[in-house]
């Protein structure tokens, strides 16, 4: 079995908290322990997920269409998983020095809003899987 190691960063989920009825995952923010998952591209990419309730900005009125005086905020997706990337780089300097930039991919970033998921294991699993080169078949908390 092939394990895709995250750590726990954030706070476990609060007790009543409705993120216990939607996530198995448990905690508000995990992340892989450094640049660990292999890319299709052959970057080394850092993942980090967390969860968050989707909003957005609404102008008119539901029932009749009128235009609001104040525009008010609705939720329409909650334990949205929300994402994180990092990935390094060499870099010289004109004195032949060599370090490393990190880097974020926003463009991963931005197709993976696309399609709005659950903050879930398996959720996690299959975005990996599409984007690595490796094929991981559960999360382990290290």
């Amino acid at each position: 079995m092939n394990y895709l190691d995250f750590e726990k960063r954030g706070c476990n989920f609060f007790p009543g908290d409705k993120d216990n009825d939607e996530s198995d995952i448990g905690n508000y923010r995990i992340c892989t322990p450094g640049e660990t998952v292999p890319l299709k591209d052959g970057r080394m990419m850092l993942f980090e997920f967390s969860c968050y309730d989707r909003q957005i900005w609404r102008f008119h009125n539901k029932r009749n269409g009128n235009k609001l005086k104040k525009p008010v905020i609705d939720s329409v997706f909650t334990c949205a998983m929300h994402i994180d990337t990092e990935y390094s780089k060499p870099e010289k300097t004109s004195g032949g020095f060599e370090w490393r930039s990190s880097w974020r991919d926003s463009n991963m970033e931005t197709e993976f809003y696309k399609t709005p998921r659950k903050y879930t294991e398996k959720n996690i699993l299959d975005y990996v899987n599409s984007v690595s080169t490796v094929h991981y078949d559960a999360i382990r908390y290290v």
